[in-house]
């Protein structure tokens, strides 16, 4: 987790909240329909790996970090990409065969697309635990640090990586907006539904049919409207950047 600190630390300070300070210089503040913003969230990859004709089953918990882009078309629909990374430790399958326990593992460091379009139900008063949207579309991820698998059971040993490192999922979910001062706060939960993401090339000795990736998320996002920010035109003269840095 302390190589990835960095980048995290670099994440948060993407998109700092600006404050809503009245400034004198500025003529007009236009809303637009640009919405951006981060999220970070829990993910559950559930691989469920057919061996043998039995079903398998694991869960493995990673952490997402996500920007948010999103364009509206009207007061219920908008488009939304959320690209975001999913940081776990790695993806680990227990099975049996001949009456022997193996499992196979690989790393897992994710990077995903969503391209979804959001229905929002007409705003109420009271919301009584109904959520103020609904969302669905693809997703399209690539695992970028799985090269090979690592099989244990008899003995231990590395193998060629047998699950495609690129996939598509079908994503759907709902989520709450509460408007606060100066962002708006989105609990959101979501449900990606996987497909078969098994190569041709199966460890050798094993029948392996299938192997399905489906994900249980939650997410927080913090959203902010891009506004259009027309300034007065200053006569003063404008310092030079060595000057600024200088007089630090």
């Amino acid at each position: 987790m302390k190589n990835w600190l960095p980048f995290i630390l670099l994440f948060i300070n993407i998109f700092p909240v600006n404050s809503q300070v009245k400034d004198s210089n500025i003529i007009s503040v236009t809303p637009t329909k640009l919405i951006t913003g981060i999220s970070i969230g829990l993910t559950n990859i559930q691989q469920n790996a057919t061996i043998n004709s039995i079903l398998y089953s694991s869960n493995n918990p990673t952490i997402n970090l996500g920007l948010l882009f999103e364009k509206e078309f009207n007061n219920q629909f908008k488009f939304s990409t959320r690209p975001e990374i999913l940081i776990g430790s790695s993806v680990k399958t227990k099975f049996k065969d001949a009456n022997k326990d193996y499992s196979y593992s690989y790393s897992s460091a994710i990077v995903q697309m969503p391209l979804l379009l959001v229905y929002t139900f007409r705003n109420k008063k009271s919301k009584n635990g109904f959520p103020d949207y609904f969302y669905f579309g693809p997703q399209l991820s690539y695992n970028f640090s799985n090269t090979n698998a690592r099989l244990t059971g008899t003995e231990s040993r590395n193998v060629p990586l047998f699950i495609k490192q690129n996939e598509t999922n079908f994503k759907f979910g709902f989520g709450y907006d509460f408007k606060l001062k100066y962002v708006n706060f989105r609990p959101e939960f979501g449900y990606s539904y996987g497909f078969d993401v098994l190569k041709s090339n199966t460890i050798n000795n094993f029948n392996f049919t299938r192997i399905v990736n489906n994900q249980y998320s939650f997410n927080l996002l913090f959203a902010q409207r891009y506004n259009k920010v027309i300034f007065r035109k200053s006569n003063r003269p404008k310092i030079p950047l060595w000057k600024k840095i200088l007089s630090l």
